[in-house]
């Protein structure tokens, strides 16, 4: 009897020890489901489900959700030939008509005696491109996008007649606008440093004109052709902010073609002039204003009496200052072979 009690007891045991061992088995299974559904995040919109592509990797439990505009960036870029400087036209044979236009923002400094001129400039280029076509039917109707601008195919044009140390100056591009046609434009803000020939004759009344040049640095006009931009010139003009010392007076454009020794055809250069002028209040009260009146002090040497002593002092004194002022005003002017006019008076 005892020893049927004691066996009937063992199984007991075993039946709730397995019993437990289940439950546990079932609570740690349902914990990981919950854990498992709790990690997969589901992205939808209710308002426009055809406007999203939802991937699932089963891999990781993520779920990617690529918009209409996504996708066709993914498109326009996976196609491209990027990195072998393939013209985006058709015939190989063809030019890629570009067009220039610069919009220039304000003049930022205008070193006389270095023959600097430094400008705020927006450079305008538009051009078609045969590789970013699609049809908006296929992706929500989307007739333009935005894409990286180092990863398409842009013109090389530098800017000719630069003035910094080996650089044209500080440039920024950030995307390039594209619509379904394939018409591309490039926007680049840049400061550029570049020279100006300054002309001292009539200084301190004295009109300059100063240029940018630019111009492919490869590229013949066989196969890159540039034109001047048709942004109303009202409009280019309207984006400008006054200087200082100097007034805009002028800006247009002009084209020409220039050969050069490296190859057999022609080069097209764009080049803007800047014709500015000089606001003259600032010397007439600073610099002709004080001279003119210091040598009508001089003439009174003929009024005092010799037996003053004080005719020699007045003669030397207004002497001095005709001499500072001279001093004064060269030390803003360039080295040149040209003598101005106030050099002329004071001496």
């Amino acid at each position: 009897l005892l020893l049927f009690v004691m066996m009937a007891f063992l199984v007991v045991g075993k039946g709730g020890t397995n019993k437990t061992d289940v439950g546990k088995e079932d609570v740690k299974t349902e914990n990981g489901s919950e854990n498992k559904n709790h990690n997969k995040r589901i992205i939808h919109d209710n308002n426009d489900p055809d406007d999203i592509d939802i991937k699932i990797d089963t891999d990781i439990d993520m779920i990617t959700v690529h918009t209409a505009d996504h996708q066709l960036s993914i498109n326009l870029l996976a196609q491209y030939p990027a990195g072998y400087n393939v013209f985006p036209v058709e015939d190989a044979h063809e030019a890629v008509n570009i067009s220039l236009q610069m919009a220039l923002y304000s003049i930022v400094d205008m070193n006389e005696r270095d023959q600097m001129l430094t400008t705020n400039c927006e450079i305008i280029t538009k051009w078609s491109d045969i590789f970013l076509t699609w049809d908006p039917e296929k992706y929500n109707n989307i007739t333009d996008t935005r894409l990286p601008w180092d990863r398409v195919w842009t013109p090389d044009i530098v800017l000719y007649n630069s003035a910094g140390d080996g650089e044209q100056g500080r440039e920024m591009r950030t995307l390039i606008q594209v619509d379904y046609q394939g018409n591309v434009t490039l926007l680049t803000q840049g400061i550029y440093m570049t020279k100006c020939q300054i002309d001292v004759s009539h200084y301190p009344f004295n009109p300059q004109r100063c240029s940018l040049k630019f111009a492919s640095w490869t590229t013949e006009i066989t196969r890159l052709n540039l034109s001047i931009g048709e942004i109303p010139h009202q409009q280019i003009l309207g984006m400008y902010s006054g200087f200082g010392v100097f007034e805009l007076r002028n800006f247009y454009a002009k084209r020409n073609e220039k050969f050069d020794p490296c190859c057999e055809d022609p080069f097209v250069y764009i080049t803007y002039y800047l014709v500015i002028w000089r606001k003259p209040l600032f010397f007439l009260f600073n610099y002709i204003q004080p001279s003119v009146l210091i040598n009508i002090l001089a003439l009174f040497v003929f009024l005092i009496p010799a037996e003053s002593g004080e005719k020699i002092t007045l003669g030397i004194s207004t002497m001095l200052n005709m001499t500072i002022f001279l001093m004064t005003v060269m030390s803003g002017l360039p080295p040149t072979d040209r003598t101005p006019i106030v050099s002329i008076y004071f001496s």
